[in-house]
């Protein structure tokens, strides 16, 4: 696992109670950064808050301009600024744009396509500006990491038009970003680990034993590629896929 250097930075995460947000909340908690967490379901990271007093919880939903709002008026309050911000949270909708086997309205219901650009693109959007002011105030470099996908690659998968879109969206922002905040000293990177890339590691484990196949990226290989986001000042505007050529 690669090495780095956190003690005292300020970290903030969306979706931290979630498989891949939890992994690094409380990697980056032994760390001895400060953590700090946007997501509505704070009553899963009370274990993670007794055992580490460097977390604090902000109930938010994100979809909502006013609570992220609130949310930023505390972090500046307590904190001044945050040294990174990882944009973790997303939420997948499997249908295809006509669904030819579906009784009535066969299209893609625009209710869905909407609730999940909601989550995997406007948000970060919204979030990542409230984060880029408080580093201006202050003229502080920062990072901002996006857990993207690699449903938009080459070869991506059908009937996941609008988590498709939100991602590759995602990446664009990612790559407009790193140009727009270059001279504020803030860095951005992508990273896009296929579905597969979401396995419990022990599970992954077992697999491998038991296919004699390769041993898939899982949570630690992704924490890997952030924490070198983090940490190489040369990384900026990369979009990070961890899919295999034609696996997506």
């Amino acid at each position: 696992m690669t090495s780095v250097k956190l003690l005292d930075k300020k970290i903030l995460i969306t979706a931290a109670a979630s498989d891949l947000g939890r992994h690094l909340t409380q990697y980056y908690l032994a760390q001895g950064a400060e953590v700090i967490s946007l997501d509505m379901a704070v009553e899963s990271l009370q274990e993670l808050k007794q055992a580490y007093s460097g977390l604090t919880c902000i109930p938010c939903d994100i979809t909502q301009g006013k609570e992220i709002n609130a949310a930023f008026a505390q972090i500046e309050r307590q904190f001044g600024y945050v040294d990174v911000l990882i944009n973790n949270a997303s939420i997948k909708h499997n249908e295809p744009l006509f669904c030819f086997f579906r009784q009535g309205d066969r299209k893609h219901h625009l209710d869905a396509w909407q609730s999940v650009l909601d989550i995997n693109l406007t948000a970060p959007f919204v979030i990542s500006g409230y984060f880029v002011e408080l580093l201006a105030a202050k003229s502080n470099p920062g990072v901002i990491v996006n857990i993207s996908s690699a449903s938009p690659s080459p070869g991506g998968k059908g009937g996941q038009s609008a988590y498709a879109a939100s991602k590759a969206g995602l990446h664009a922002l990612s790559k407009s970003w790193s140009r727009e905040l270059r001279p504020l000293g803030i860095r951005v990177v992508s990273i896009s680990p296929d579905d597969i890339h979401f396995v419990a590691d022990d599970a992954n484990n077992t697999a491998t034993k038991a296919t004699g196949l390769r041993k898939l990226a899982g949570k630690e290989a992704i924490l890997d590629l952030v924490n070198l986001a983090i940490n190489h000042e040369l990384m900026n505007g990369k979009v990070i896929d961890l899919s295999e050529p034609g696996a997506t």
